[in-house]
């Protein structure tokens, strides 16, 4: 998967170089084509389309919240390295995906409802903790 800067700011805000802030940004697809990695530091974004491609996202929202609530069908693993990373849809984290969480006190899945993921893995002591809420299943 790879970030491509958009031509276009999609649903709000606009485009700008630099390492400020910004806010007011819909992603509505991303398809990705192989290994890579998105990255959003700080921020709460909310992923409201389809993931499609045959890689698996890097996921790192280091110091933020990163929110997949669209039908996505990627085939890769998915690999949470940092920050929380939240799912509100059945296959929100592709068509079957290795989920692979970092062992960071920050970083976690949160299932706010039912999610399938092929396999789970990673985590530890110091972190990667999933949290899967009242009424949800992670199948």
């Amino acid at each position: 998967m790879t970030w491509v800067r958009p031509t276009s700011a999609g649903s709000g805000g606009t485009i700008t170089s630099g390492s400020g802030t910004a806010t007011g940004y819909t992603l509505h697809s991303f398809t990705n084509t192989g290994n890579s990695t998105l990255t959003l530091n700080p921020v709460a974004v909310t992923l409201s389309g389809s993931v499609s491609g045959s890689g698996g996202p890097t996921v790192d929202a280091t110091a933020g919240t990163i929110r997949f609530t669209g039908n996505s069908s990627y085939t890769g693993a998915t690999s949470i390295t940092g920050g929380v990373t939240q799912t509100n849809h059945l296959n929100a984290l592709g068509n079957n995906s290795a989920v692979t969480i970092s062992n960071l006190a920050t970083t976690r899945l949160e299932a706010l409802s039912s999610v399938a993921i092929g396999s789970l893995a990673g985590g530890g002591t110091s972190g990667g903790n999933v949290v899967v809420s009242t009424g949800a299943d992670l199948s």
